[in-house]
């Protein structure tokens, strides 16, 4: 009978002490999870300051005479931009370079436009999807 009870108060002790493992193990990916948002909020307010700074630097002036710089500008052909390779696209036949001359003159494509500064809109919809977010919880 004592053998019984030493073996039932060990196995508690084991299903307790696996319970604290599991709970801790919670607690620290919970820990994680908060801190990669962190980071990740972080990292947003990098960003925005670094569009922001990019924002002030830039001009339209400033872009115009970069373009005038760079030459005449060509746009990056797709298919949905140039008739050549939308009617390859639509006859499955491999578009290659002996379909088109080639050109003059060296492409230079244009740059991306940077994207626009956040606005208090943006701030209300974020605000307004963290709340929606806390009262599912």
């Amino acid at each position: 009978m004592v053998g019984k009870v030493a073996m039932l108060v060990l196995v508690g002790a084991l299903m307790a002490a696996s319970l604290l493992v599991v709970r801790q193990q919670r607690l620290h990916a919970v820990r994680e999870m908060a801190e990669a948002a962190e980071r990740a909020a972080r990292f947003d307010r990098t960003l925005w300051r670094v569009r922001v700074e990019i924002a002030r630097r830039i001009t339209p002036e400033g872009v115009h005479q970069m373009a005038a710089d760079m030459g005449p500008l060509l746009p990056i052909p797709t298919p949905w931009s140039d008739p050549v390779l939308a009617l390859a696209e639509v006859s499955g036949t491999p578009q290659t370079q002996h379909d088109t001359p080639p050109p003059a003159q060296p492409v230079r494509h244009a740059a991306p436009t940077p994207a626009p500064a956040p606005d208090s809109g943006d701030r209300i919809r974020r605000d307004r999807l963290a709340d929606s977010g806390s009262q599912r919880r």
